[in-house]
Order: structure tokens, then sequence, then C-alpha cells
């Protein structure tokens, strides 16, 4: 069983998968894009002269204000890549999990998709109003501030087939694990990865 927590950076959803963890009653493995991330050195993540080659922060301008845009180099698209497979086998030796992401485009989630096909899979929404995650990422100290600005226009996009939609913003992290794991009881066969498999085409 895989539960899949999909929103922007300090939208809540690594504090949402620990209470989660707290209330299963049996081992529910926490991954995310962080725990990856956190694998490469740090000189390949960040503002740096070799970040290029991994996961670079670059400070934009836009009509809207400034952002921070991240860009991947060749290091990270391979991580990224591993990503993908690690999980999956994860989840194929029988192992409960949750992992919170932040997918920008439909080409990590159709390989999530892909490689997640005949588990049983909760593909489930964090929101929390711009205003806010801004104000969490000045609070936390170890965000690259304006970073969720960028996200917000693509992270929750039109292909996504969510089984549920919730905003941090309005309960607690316990809260939102209760919704979460209540849903999980009362459903033994959610639809949205089943939905994104017949969407995006995949055998």
């Amino acid at each position: 069983m895989v539960i899949v927590l999909n929103g922007v950076s300090s939208s809540g959803k690594s504090s949402v998968a620990r209470a989660c963890q707290d209330a299963w009653a049996t081992p529910l493995l926490h991954l995310g894009v962080d725990t990856f991330v956190d694998m490469l050195p740090e000189r390949f993540c960040g503002e740096g002269p070799e970040a290029r080659y991994g996961l670079q922060f670059v400070p934009t301008q836009t009509p809207s204000g400034p952002t921070t845009e991240i860009r991947q180099g060749p290091y990270a698209k391979r991580l990224f890549a591993g990503m993908v497979g690690a999980i999956g086998a994860l989840a194929r030796a029988s192992n409960d999990i949750i992992l919170d992401e932040v997918l920008f485009g439909d080409a990590l989630l159709k390989a999530y998709v892909r490689e997640l096909r005949g588990q049983t899979v909760y593909f489930v929404a964090i929101t929390c109003p711009l205003a806010i995650v801004e104000q969490r990422e000045r609070e936390r100290g170890d965000r690259f501030i304006n970073s969720a600005k960028a996200q917000f226009p693509l992270v929750h996009g039109p292909t996504r087939a969510y089984d549920l939609e919730l905003d941090s913003s309005q309960h607690s992290p316990p809260q939102l694990a209760r919704t979460i794991l209540a849903y999980v009881a009362a459903t033994p066969v959610p639809q949205g990865f089943v939905a994104m498999e017949r969407a995006f085409g995949v055998s």
C-alpha cells in the first residue's frame, strides 16, 4: 500500500506523513523527494557553481514578483529516475509507504503511475494558500525563499486524479492524518492512479 502526498514545498506534507506514521499500526515507511535529494553531496544542491550539475536554485524575476526556480542537472535527473524504481521495489516487497512529493509536471507522475501499477495507491493533494506557505518558508529557515511560488502553477495540474484533496491551513497534521487513514480504511480500491493509468495510456 502506498499513500502519495503531492504538494508544493512547505505545504505541510512531511508533518502529515509523520502524523500518519504515528497513527499506523505497523511500520509505514516515510519517503520523500528530500530523502533522495539529501543523498547528493551538498555542493551539487543549492546556488553554488556545481549545483548546475545537480539541483540548482535560481532566483528569477517574474511579473508577479521574485521566485526561485529549481533546475535539474544530469546528476539530479538520474537520481530521480532511480528514485521511482526504488520506491516501486519497496512497494513490491510488501512495505507500506507514505511518499511526499512535489510533482512539477506529468513526466514524473507518469513514471510513478507506470512503476506502481498493480499496487494499492492513494493519491492525496496537500494544498495550502500561498501566503501561508511563504510564511512557513521564512519561519523554517531551511528553504529557499520564493521556491513555493514558482511551484504553485505546476504542482496541482489538470491531469491529477486525486482520491483526496486536503488543505493543511485548515486542520492540524494529526487531524489530516486521521482523515487520510479513515479514507484508506473505508476505500480498499482507490481510483486516482487507476484513472491516470487510463488517461496516460500506461500499459
